[in-house]
């Protein structure tokens, strides 16, 4: 009974103390298990918006990139454009002064047939010793035709050549309008 009594106290003194400890604190072991999930979370959820802001910054990484490239591709294809451009400039020069060669060329041979037509009959008859107009005929009549037929061949070669030039100046003009108008 003393012994019981005694045991039942001590058992009670133990049942308060717990009860106070419980009251004033919490027992050691859960707030650091508490606090270590709730950093690990936390830690956790950091790692995750890193990851999303890594995401971000590599696409937005990979975006420039392809406008960098892009742009260069852009900015070569300019450059050729240009060089395109210039060079149709000297070539569209090279033909013009062609075409105006040719026009020179053109003017002078026609000029040539005018005089050759208005000179031959007069000189092929003072050659025979015959009047114009008189019914008879000189070996050196015949000339006049043979030379008027090779002049018109030429003439008929030479417009057909400025013809094509100027088609190719036209061509030219259009190409460079074209490249103006992609500039």
């Amino acid at each position: 009974t003393g012994l019981q009594q005694e045991l039942a106290e001590k058992t009670r003194l133990i049942q308060s103390l717990q009860a106070e400890l419980r009251s004033v604190a919490p027992p050691p072991t859960q707030p650091r298990v508490d606090g270590q999930a709730h950093g690990l979370d936390e830690a956790w959820d950091e790692l995750r918006m890193a990851e999303k802001l890594l995401e971000r910054k590599d696409a937005e990484l990979r975006t420039m990139q392809d406008m960098t490239g892009n742009a260069d591709k852009l900015r070569n294809e300019a450059q050729a454009m240009a060089r395109e451009v210039e060079g149709l400039e000297k070539q569209r020069e090279v033909d013009l002064e062609h075409v105006r060669r040719l026009e020179t060329l053109i003017r002078e041979r026609e000029q040539r047939a005018g005089d050759l037509g208005r000179n031959l009959p007069i000189r092929s008859c003072q050659e025979a010793r015959v009047r114009p107009g008189d019914s008879t005929a000189a070996p050196t009549d015949n000339v006049r035709p043979q030379k008027v037929g090779v002049l018109a061949e030429e003439l008929r070669v030479h417009s057909d050549a400025v013809v094509r030039l100027q088609e190719r100046e036209s061509w030219l003009q259009l190409q460079l309008l074209r490249q103006e108008d992609t500039n």
